[in-house]
């Protein structure tokens, strides 16, 4: 029997990004505990605790356009950490949202597919690795590379290399590669958010021809027939 997934989502009901990423939850069989965070928002030491967690500054889960934010002064550069917390309790519709705690971890959904970053069982990586393989075995020289994640924030980045496993991928393996094969888990038919971003910035490299010729080809995993 597997055990009962479970997370914790701090939901804005007449948000969508909110609500799809409940969906997504849902779809995934993951048990919610749901706080409307706007009725009850999470304490100081609560709310310390989760950006310990998403690895952010106060400011960098703000939502600096609603009005709260300079009404109640959180756009003054010399509030502290503990201040700028303070405020974001007091002022809970100044927090972004959703966010999803699970495991020890936690993300905030935006896009909705950040949350994957929760349930992975690693399949992709699997199949990455007996596609790896396989090109070796026919005499090539495969080389693993992961994308960075999509950042909850404009103003936030990833670390430069990931906790664990493969490398990030940078244009410069795309440009120098001899051939390409993508993999990526299934949401709704459409490729995980973090590999389109990382897509969408080689635009100089198809115009250009550099990937010209180069084979191809993708794979995918996914837990549902969505």
């Amino acid at each position: 029997m597997s055990e009962t997934k479970q997370a914790r989502i701090f939901h804005n009901p007449r948000c969508s990004k909110s609500r799809a990423t409940l969906t997504l939850l849902e779809e995934n069989s993951v048990a919610t505990d749901i706080v409307e965070y706007l009725k009850t928002p999470p304490s100081e030491a609560e709310l310390d605790e989760i950006l310990t967690q998403l690895g952010l500054e106060p400011r960098d889960l703000m939502r600096k356009g609603e009005a709260e934010y300079k009404e109640a002064g959180l756009d003054n550069p010399d509030l502290d950490r503990k201040a700028l917390i303070k405020g974001m309790v007091e002022n809970p519709k100044v927090i972004e949202r959703p966010i999803v705690l699970m495991n020890g971890k936690a993300v905030v959904g935006r896009p909705p597919e950040n949350v994957l970053n929760l349930l992975r069982h690693g399949a992709t990586a699997a199949m990455a690795k007996q596609v790896a393989r396989g090109v070796n075995l026919a005499g090539g020289e495969a080389v693993l590379r992961v994308v960075p994640p999509v950042s909850p924030d404009h103003e936030a980045s990833a670390p430069a290399v990931p906790d664990a496993g493969a490398p990030y991928v940078e244009l410069h393996d795309m440009r120098e590669c001899e051939g390409l094969i993508l993999g990526s888990p299934g949401r709704f038919g459409n490729m995980a958010a973090p590999l389109k971003h990382f897509l969408e910035q080689t635009s100089d490299l198809w115009l250009g021809g550099t990937l010209r010729d180069k084979p191809a080809a993708a794979f995918t995993s996914t837990g549902s027939l969505h």
